[in-house]
Parts: C-alpha cells; sequence; structure tokens
C-alpha cells in the first residue's frame, strides 16, 4: 500500500501541482491554450529524465493539460495521472515487461495515440469550453486606497532627500 501511495498517488498529486497548476496556467495565460499547453507537457516530458519515459510523459502531458484547460480543475488531471501511475505499476507488478522502444515501442505508441484521441473526442462532446483562460489587467480588483498620512506612491519616503539631490 505504501509503494502504490509512494508511485501512483503522490506523484500524481505533486506533479499536476506543479506542471498544470503553475507552469501550464502561466504559459497559458501568456502564450494562449494550445502552445502553453504544448510547452508544459514538453518540460512535464523532460522532467522525467529517461528518454522513453520523458517522451511517453510529454505525450500523457498533452490530454491531462487539456483536462485542466477544459475543466478549469487539477483534480481530473490528478486523478488521471494518478491512474495510469497505478496501471503502470500494476502491470510491472504482474510481471508484463517493460516495454522496449525499439520493438514493442510503435505500436504500443499508436494504441496510446488512438486511446488518447477517443477520450478527447470524448471530453470535448461532454464538456464546455472554458470561459475565460486568462485574466486581464483590467479585470483583476482596484489597489486599496494608501492608509491615512501615507505619502501618495512614487514619492520619496519622509525625510529623504528629493531625487536628484545631492545625499
Amino acid at each position: 500500500m505504501i509503494l502504490f501511495l509512494a508511485i501512483s498517488l503522490v506523484p500524481g498529486v505533486a506533479e499536476e501541482l506543479f506542471f498544470r497548476g503553475v507552469v501550464q496556467r502561466s504559459l497559458v495565460a501568456r502564450i494562449g491554450a494550445p502552445a502553453g499547453i504544448g510547452l508544459s507537457s514538453l518540460i512535464f516530458g523532460a522532467f522525467h529524465l529517461e528518454p522513453a519515459q520523458a517522451i511517453g510523459a510529454a505525450i500523457v502531458g498533452v490530454p491531462l493539460g487539456f483536462l485542466v484547460w477544459r475543466t478549469g480543475s487539477l483534480i481530473p488531471a490528478m486523478l488521471a495521472h494518478a491512474v495510469n501511475n497505478a496501471l503502470a505499476l500494476g502491470l510491472l507488478r504482474a510481471g508484463v515487461p517493460e516495454v522496449h522502444a525499439a520493438s514493442e515501442g510503435p505500436l504500443l505508441l499508436l494504441l496510446a495515440v488512438v486511446v488518447m484521441v477517443g477520450a478527447g473526442y470524448a471530453l470535448l462532446r461532454t464538456t464546455r469550453p472554458p470561459t475565460n483562460t486568462s485574466v486581464e489587467v483590467d479585470q483583476l480588483p482596484p489597489a486599496p486606497p494608501p492608509p491615512a498620512g501615507a505619502p501618495p506612491t512614487g514619492a520619496p519616503p519622509s525625510g529623504a532627500p528629493p531625487s536628484g539631490a545631492p545625499p
């Protein structure tokens, strides 16, 4: 049970919090949803270091990123990530050998792409697109007024020489 939590649940939550909750949301706000999701998925893949695992992680990162963007919540991606990790752990514990990219890799990659496209299509059909994917500056609430007696913004603190005056 501890192995299950350490390999499936904890990374599923922690990695989604960082890669989708911080990295992807920042990128989507700056460069838009498609590019932000794609770039955050590549960064997610690179984080996994081992080339075969990095490629798979980058590929899995795209639907996870889309899931977060489309639903506006990290929870579904955390669950999907944890299930993916749990399935991989279950297959290893059941004695299924690791995939070697040269032999089984292309066929399994094709299967994974078909499954992801099907899941993506189902997600598109069952959810609505987000209404607001970024926060514009004019949408932010106004700053609170300074406390009574405080110098105006940009003014030197009391007792400081005016700007341009010798110290």
